[in-house]
C-alpha cells in the first residue's frame, strides 16, 4: 500500500478566482474531471462582487471553498496552499481549463526533486474555440536546470500560471509571497524562484486552455492604443519587480547575478518609450529609442529560446526601424507589433505563424 501511494500522489488544484463567475464553473468542473483519481480541489475566492459565491457554492462537498476579503492573487495563492495537502501543487486561474488527462500527464513524469512540470497551453476564445497557438509559442522549453537562463536573462520558457504543477518543498520554500506586490501577475514569482531553486520538467503538449478575453495580463488581444499605454507601463514595473526579486534571492543563495536584456524586455520598454516616453523616465528608465534600440537587437541575436533564425532577424530588424525612423513611423510600428490585430493584412500573412 505504501508504495502504491507513493507513485500515485495526491495532487492539489487550487483554483484562484476573482470576479470570475462566467468561467469559474468551467475551470472547477475541469479539476474535477481529471482522469487521475487522487485530486484535491480548493477553490479560493479573492472577495468576488459578481456571482461567483453562488457558483462556487453550487458544488458543495466536491471543492473545498474558501471565501475571503479581497486581497490580490498572491493572497489567494498564499491562502490557497496553506489549506491544500497534495503534492504537486497545480494553481489553475478561474478563467482557464484544464484538459482531463493534464493531472495524470504530470504524474507520469513527476519526481520529488523537481521544483514543478510545465507543460503546454491552448490559447483560446472566450467560448474555448482554439485560436491555432500555444502557450510559449513556438519556443521550446525547456528540461533541466534553467537557473542560468535566470541569472543571465531574467527568463525562460514557461507558460502562465495554469500550465505548471509545483513542488509541496518548493512553495514551502517560498510562500507566503509578498502579497502587496502581487495583486496581480503573482504567477511571475512562483515562475522565477521554481527555475532558480530546482530543475523543471517540460511536458511538449497542449494540456490546458487558456482563455484570451482582453483582460489578460500578458496577452494583447483586445488592447486598444489607452489600454497599450497601461498595460505596457504594468509589464515594464513587473519586469522591474522580477529584476529585484532575482537579485535578492541570488544574493541569498551566493549566485552571481549578472543581467542582461531579453528581446521581450526590449520590446516593451521600447514600444512605450514611443507611445509614452514620460512614464520610462518616470520609473528611472531612459526613454531613448536608439539606446533601446540597440539592447533590443543585440538581445534578439544572442537569446538562447529565440523560435527560429528567421524571428531573430525580424524582431532586429523592427528594433531598427523602431529605433531610428521618425516619430509617426516608429508608432506604426509599435502598434503593429505590439497589436497584432491592427496589422495590415499583408504584414499578417507575411508573419504567420512565426510570430513569436
Amino acid at each position: 500500500m505504501e508504495d502504491k501511494e507513493k507513485t500515485s500522489p495526491l495532487v492539489s488544484i487550487v483554483i484562484n478566482n476573482y470576479n470570475y463567475g462566467r468561467f469559474v464553473g468551467q475551470a472547477i468542473e475541469s479539476a474535477l474531471a481529471q482522469t487521475y483519481p487522487h485530486v484535491e480541489v480548493i477553490v479560493v475566492d479573492d472577495g468576488s462582487t459578481d456571482d461567483s459565491r453562488e457558483v462556487i457554492a453550487q458544488y458543495g462537498e466536491r471543492v473545498r471553498a474558501v471565501f475571503k476579503e479581497n486581497g490580490g492573487q498572491a493572497s489567494a495563492f498564499n491562502v490557497g496552499f496553506a489549506v491544500s495537502k497534495g503534492d504537486p501543487v497545480i494553481f489553475l486561474d478561474a478563467d482557464d481549463v484544464l484538459f482531463p488527462n493534464a493531472v495524470e500527464e504530470v504524474v507520469a513524469v513527476w519526481k520529488p526533486e523537481l521544483s514543478k512540470v510545465q507543460w503546454r497551453l491552448r490559447l483560446a476564445t472566450e467560448d474555448l474555440k482554439p485560436l491555432g497557438a500555444t502557450w510559449p509559442g513556438e519556443r521550446e522549453m525547456p528540461s533541466g536546470s534553467v537557473r542560468d537562463s535566470l541569472l543571465r536573462f531574467r527568463y525562460y520558457p514557461s507558460p502562465p500560471t495554469s500550465g505548471n504543477a509545483f513542488s509541496r518543498w518548493l512553495l514551502e520554500r517560498i510562500l507566503p509571497m509578498p502579497e502587496g506586490g502581487y495583486r496581480i501577475a503573482a504567477d511571475s514569482y512562483l515562475l522565477t524562484l521554481a527555475g532558480l531553486h530546482g530543475e523543471v520538467r517540460s511536458i511538449d503538449k497542449e494540456l490546458g486552455y487558456y482563455r484570451v478575453h482582453g483582460k489578460n495580463f500578458w496577452h494583447t488581444s483586445g488592447w486598444d492604443t489607452q489600454e497599450a499605454k497601461r498595460k505596457l507601463l504594468q509589464q515594464v514595473k513587473a519586469d522591474l519587480q522580477k529584476r529585484n526579486l532575482l537579485e535578492e534571492e541570488a544574493h541569498s543563495l551566493g549566485l552571481p547575478f549578472h543581467p542582461r536584456y531579453t528581446p521581450f524586455a526590449a520590446k516593451t520598454e521600447i514600444a512605450l518609450s514611443v507611445l509614452d516616453p514620460g512614464a520610462l523616465k518616470a520609473l528611472g528608465l531612459s526613454p531613448s529609442r536608439m539606446a533601446l534600440a540597440l539592447k533590443g537587437i543585440h538581445a534578439s541575436l544572442v537569446y538562447p529560446y529565440m523560435p527560429s533564425s528567421f524571428s531573430r532577424i525580424r524582431l532586429s530588424t523592427w528594433f531598427l526601424l523602431v529605433g531610428f525612423l521618425p516619430p509617426l513611423l516608429a508608432k506604426k510600428l509599435v502598434i503593429w507589433g505590439i497589436l497584432p490585430s491592427t496589422r495590415p493584412r499583408w504584414l499578417a500573412k507575411f508573419l504567420g505563424a512565426s510570430e513569436s
